[in-house]
């Protein structure tokens, strides 16, 4: 495995689920129908609204925003390549919905 880190990098990943309100729901809505062009202070490179919201950024980062199948909770996902990146990730993404 450490072969693979050395040729590929490490990625670091985080999920966090939102409970589901109105005034959240609204926002993610919007957001799908008229996404972002930037994250924060981060260009957003591509965009896929199949299901929810996926910005992909540099770097191979992305943040994805979606509403859970199974429970009223809004599911967030940041991947970057440090821990401190996909942190910054996550805040600059709930601030979308918040």
């Amino acid at each position: 495995i450490n072969d693979l880190f050395r040729k590929y990098g490490k990625r670091v990943g985080k999920q966090k689920s939102i409970p589901l309100n109105a005034a959240r729901e609204r926002k993610l809505k919007k957001l799908i129908k008229n996404p972002p062009s930037h994250l924060h202070d981060r260009k957003v490179l591509n965009m896929e609204t199949i299901d929810g919201i996926k910005l992909d950024l540099a770097d191979d980062d992305w943040f994805l925003l979606r509403f859970s199948g199974t429970e009223p909770l809004i599911r967030c996902y940041a991947e970057s390549g440090s821990k401190k990146e996909v942190e910054k990730l996550m805040g600059f993404g709930l601030e979308l919905i918040s």
